[in-house]
């Protein structure tokens, strides 16, 4: 993340954004309060039953300084949020000042009013850009926040919207009008300390189909197990998946059993039986579990630290054949030091004198010179005193020694780690052998625990569960609504949820586990106006192409999904990937064709001529085809082409999009040719392309212009150039363009 500062600010902001949309204008219109032009414009209420009736429902207000009305219809050209003291003064909130406008002004489509009766929602208002003065806190005060909001709607509208009002039948009321934020509900302020606390966040670099799903269960089965040990309410866990609501998920989701529906005064007696069965079960399990992990990281210890030497027992072998090379050779190198240092004795000393010439020393120093020549020829010795020659036959002496202790030093611990673990091997079959006599290997315990035992656990604590809820009678409430406060959040596929749904639950939860692909990109793209305007706000994104680039590249938190909430530059605590990798067959139909523009998309007839040759050829069940592509307008035109044949409910979709199905045969039309100007959106993120690997269980299949596939390239086009242009596509690519 560029900037810490900006990225807790930017979430701190869209709590204006949140508060909006948990608004119900049908509420709001019964229980505003108005207050006299005068007042609105010194930002002071003078009537103190007017500010204690609104502080009723808390302190942060909207105002709407304008308000125009035609029979049971309302317009407010603009709002603005402050905070009112109990002196009724108005004192804007940084993090509320932004005025709020209608979207339909700002994107021209007509003075559409806003009715505060109908199905319209405050989601349709729009919050503007921040003024030069924003940063300066000093400067922020009513009568600024008022002026600017005025300027800001005269300039959008060039001065024309309460003539454009009035001519459709609206008149300007008088005074203006203010309620209080939290009306109807009161909203979650959009907390960052979880995020700050990185203990508390658990992050997951987690791949399609890398066992993301089987770890959540047995999270959430953990926890509600434990709880029924210890007899605690349930746990709070929320378990979000891409595309679902916010809702408490408990130990039914692990297992094949439903919670009961009927109350009995009978269960209680039932369920202390239960209990007392879990806790047998469950004590004898988590010892179980504990022998066994002790046994699992031996196995992993020793597995690693003699993975390069053929395992424990054949280093074992390997170190004790040295260690009796090593003994020889140091009783070898004993021997010849005591023949060294016989013929030393020998050596007459009388004559030293003359060493001072080379040649009356090489004489003298004859006969060790020989031994060396006998005993160690790769030795050079004759130009080396008897000093130096003492020096090296002592040497040798003692790295043999050294050698032979260091072998033995190794062997000792290599041998000590085989006995620690048939020790920890042996405690764990005494541990299985205790609840059946007839197993005979640690697979077999393994698989014991894991099945026998652990089902039998998740059984009882099931039943627990189901008596629990039967006798409190508090199953509907616990299972249907959203959920308020979260002890653990396990968020699945999370770099496909949106910002406010993210900093909700982050706001809510205690600790949270986070699990999604790295740099996967979001969808849908440009459809949160929180995540683009606060964007540019804090210089994340200086221009609309600076964020389509963000959304591409993945930077924390310019994405405003979860991931990149939660990781904001931290790498994953740990990485799960692809359970299996199927492998899967490459095809490339080289097209010659044009694009064409459609209502500011691209369509290119061409390529989807050219997939609905490949379909007719292949025949492949409509069931196991996807097609992809990067623009809108092709899929329709896809789906028109497709409609009169069997194929017309093939799965048809933007390869931006998320997809968390795999599919046998995944067709993918790039609509791009070499007449187009780089970059393509496709080849923006290698990772883009690598979804549609992911989702592949077959054969992937590329529709498009070869010349824009360049195996030179390092870019997606450049990686997918090498998987598909081969000499055998070649000879296919010829055969589909005739």
């Amino acid at each position: 993340m560029r900037n810490t500062k900006a990225v807790l600010e930017y979430w701190q902001l869209a709590d204006q954004y949140l508060r909006l949309m948990d608004f119900n204008p049908r509420l709001v219109s019964n229980k505003w309060q108005n207050i006299t032009r005068d007042e609105c414009l010194a930002g002071c209420i003078q009537d103190p039953t007017v500010s204690s009736i609104l502080l009723q429902n808390g302190s942060k207000m909207l105002v709407s300084p304008l308000h125009l009305q035609k029979d049971n219809e309302h317009f407010i050209p603009f709002l603005l949020s402050v905070e009112l003291k109990a002196d009724g003064y108005f004192k804007p909130c940084k993090e509320l000042a932004l005025p709020i406008i209608p979207r339909n002004l700002l994107e021209f489509d007509g003075l559409h009013p806003i009715s505060l009766g109908s199905t319209d929602e405050f989601d349709d208002y729009f919050v503007l850009q921040p003024p030069p003065w924003f940063d300066n806190q000093q400067d922020l005060t009513w009568e600024n926040q008022y002026q600017y909001a005025n300027q800001m709607l005269s300039d959008i509208t060039c001065g024309a919207w309460l003539q454009d009002l009035k001519q459709l039948g609206y008149e300007l009321q008088p005074g203006a009008k203010v309620f209080a934020f939290s009306i109807n509900k009161a909203s979650d302020k959009l907390d960052t300390k979880l995020l700050q606390n990185k203990n508390k966040i658990e992050l997951i670099a987690a791949e399609r189909n890398s066992g993301k799903s089987r770890y959540a269960k047995q999270k959430i089965a953990d926890a509600w197990i434990e709880a029924a040990v210890k007899q605690a309410p349930a746990p709070k866990i929320v378990w979000l998946q891409y595309d679902t609501i916010a809702r408490y998920t408990s130990i039914f989701a692990c297992t094949n059993e439903l919670p009961l529906y009927i109350e009995q005064d009978e269960y209680k007696t039932s369920q202390s039986q239960v209990h007392k069965e879990l806790a047998l079960a469950f004590n004898i399990y988590i010892r179980g579990r504990q022998v066994l992990r002790n046994w699992q990281d031996m196995q992993a210890k020793l597995t690693d630290k003699y993975a390069d030497k053929g395992g424990i027992a054949a280093r074992i072998h390997q170190l004790q054949t040295h260690l009796k090379e090593a003994q020889a050779r140091s009783k070898h190198i004993q021997v010849l030091h005591s023949i060294y240092l016989r013929q030393s004795e020998l050596i007459p000393s009388w004559n030293k004198m003359f060493d001072v010439f080379t040649f009356m020393q090489k004489q003298r120093l004859q006969r060790l010179y020989n031994f060396f020549k006998q005993n160690f020829p790769e030795e050079q010795v004759t130009s080396l005193s008897q000093d130096d020659l003492d020096n090296l036959m002592n040497s040798k002496l003692s790295r043999t020694k050294h050698s032979e202790r260091f072998i033995a030093d190794a062997l000792h611990q290599a041998t000590s780690d085989l006995k620690q673990q048939e020790l920890v091997t042996e405690k764990l079959l005494q541990w299985g052998q205790q609840i059946d006599p007839k197993l005979e290997t640690p697979q077999e315990i393994v698989t014991l625990l894991h099945e026998t035992i652990w089902e039998q656990v998740l059984h009882l604590a099931t039943k627990y569960w189901q008596l629990e809820f039967a006798i409190n009678g508090q199953r509907n409430e616990f299972f249907t609504n959203e959920a308020d406060t979260i002890d653990l959040l396990i968020a699945e596929h999370s770099e496909y949820i949106d910002p406010i749904t993210a900093a909700k639950l982050l706001a809510r939860s205690q600790r949270a586990i986070i699990m999604g692909q790295y740099a996967a990109i979001c969808s849908p793209r440009f459809a949160i106006s929180v995540d683009y305007e606060l964007c540019k706000h804090f210089n994340l994104a200086k221009c609309d192409a600076d964020y389509e680039d963000l959304q591409f590249e993945g930077i924390n938190a310019a994405l405003g999904n979860l991931w990149n909430l939660a990781s904001d530059g931290r790498e994953a605590d740990k990485t799960f990937t692809t359970e299996q990798n199927y492998p899967i067959e490459y095809e490339f139909c080289s097209i010659n064709g044009t694009n064409v523009a459609v209502y500011g998309s691209k369509v290119n007839i061409a390529e989807i001529d050219g997939i609905h040759a490949w379909l007719l050829r292949n025949n492949p069940d409509p069931k196991d085809v996807c097609i992809y592509t990067s623009f809108a307008g092709q899929v329709q035109a896809i789906q028109q082409r497709l409609q009169s044949s069997k194929y017309a409910q093939t799965a048809v979709q933007l390869l931006h999009k998320p997809n968390l199905h795999k599919f046998k045969y995944s067709l993918f039309t790039s609509v791009y040719t070499a007449n187009d100007p780089g970059p393509y959106n496709f080849d923006r993120g290698v990772e883009i392309l690598d979804n549609l690997v992911a989702n592949t269980l077959q054969k992937l299949v590329v529709f498009g212009d070869r010349n824009i596939f360049k195996s030179e390239l390092h870019s997606a086009i450049g990686k997918f150039a090498k998987l598909f242009i081969t000499e055998k596509n070649q000879q296919y690519e010829a055969e589909l363009n005739v």
